[in-house]
């Protein structure tokens, strides 16, 4: 009895984790065919697959820069809002949307700087193969 309870907990506990990372993947903000698109990226051989590959890591980066700018605006508008009493008394304890605005910001901006990192190198890939005899 002891490991039918054990076994039937631990499928109850891999249930809930594989919900959850999936709800956690839908909301990190990353485009949904970002796994495809890095399959290809190691998949492509022709000058014309690196092209398109450049393109479409710079077309992501475009979606992330914009992603970065309407959380900043969200910082900046919470920011002037009406401020947390608990901020003027204890500012380490505080718990301010605007800072959680500001991760997000940051880490569009990062993943922004990495798309553009990654059109770079498949536009240096795409000219390799296409002097490369």
């Amino acid at each position: 009895m002891k490991h039918t309870f054990s076994k039937f907990t631990m499928a109850v506990l891999v249930a809930g984790t594989m919900l959850l990372s999936a709800d956690y993947a839908k909301a990190s903000g990353a485009p949904a065919g970002a796994e495809a698109l890095e399959r290809r990226s190691m998949e492509a051989d022709s000058p014309k697959e690196h092209a398109q590959l450049a393109k479409e890591y710079r077309l992501r980066a475009e979606e992330f820069d914009a992603k970065a700018d309407k959380h900043l605006a969200k910082a900046n508008e919470l920011r002037k809002g009406s401020a947390n009493p608990m901020a003027a008394k204890w500012p380490g304890m505080a718990n301010s949307g605007w800072q959680r605005e500001e991760q997000l910001a940051m880490q569009a901006r990062r993943a922004a700087e990495e798309s553009r990192q990654q059109a770079s190198r498949h536009i240096d890939l795409a000219i390799e193969a296409q002097l490369a005899p």
